[in-house]
């Protein structure tokens, strides 16, 4: 909820940086001027904001590639009961770990976490998955896990191996940037890919 002043005599509105006492959560703050003070305000419902920030590790072995994406989300407005993740159904030993996690469900795009208290402001999940493969021939998917509530998100992605490999894009999607490997200080079996997604 969000508090704004409508109409106010005989006092004047103050930063709340400068109120004489600490408040949590103080949102307003008046200094009176006239005795006979009048005010009316004004109470919003503020819509609910799901940013995430995710950083997708992928480490690849002989036959499998072990994955797992860290999504951290900044909530606002109001607090989150479930997250909707979205997992390619290519991923297996899929499992989730967070704080207050009551349980997860398997949907057609990928997975419900419930929560057993509501989540507001930051919070953390970490999906781990496996992806086997073939070693010859097979093509691999790196979108990991995806916050499917998230009105923005943005990341990167990690692929690693303690094998010498070769990553060559198939498809590239828009608002997709490879880095440089130079700039990220990895050596030559790493590669590191940045990503935003704006959802309107």
């Amino acid at each position: 909820m969000r508090l704004t002043l409508d109409r106010a005599r005989g006092l004047t509105e103050i930063a709340t940086a400068f109120f004489p006492r600490k408040a949590g959560g103080l949102q307003t703050a008046f200094r009176l001027s006239d005795a006979n003070w009048q005010t009316a305000l004004r109470l919003e419902r503020l819509p609910q904001t799901v940013v995430a920030d995710v950083l997708h590790l992928f480490s690849i072995g002989e036959g499998v590639g072990y994955g797992s994406s860290t999504i951290h989300y900044q909530i606002s407005g109001s607090p989150v009961t479930a997250l909707l993740v979205e997992i390619s159904p290519e991923y297996f030993n899929i499992e989730f770990t967070g704080k207050d996690i009551r349980s997860w469900q398997k949907t057609t795009n990928g997975y419900v976490v419930q929560l057993q208290t509501p989540a507001l402001g930051m919070y953390s999940l970490l999906a781990t998955y496996e992806r086997p493969f073939k070693p010859q021939g097979d093509t691999l998917s790196f979108a990991g896990a995806r916050p499917a509530d998230a009105q923005t998100e943005q990341g990167h992605t990690v692929i690693t191996s303690s094998h010498q490999f070769q990553v060559s894009p198939a498809t590239v999607t828009p608002g997709l940037a490879s880095i440089d490997r130079k700039s990220t200080r990895l050596n030559s079996s790493h590669l590191v890919i940045s990503y935003a997604v704006f959802c309107l």
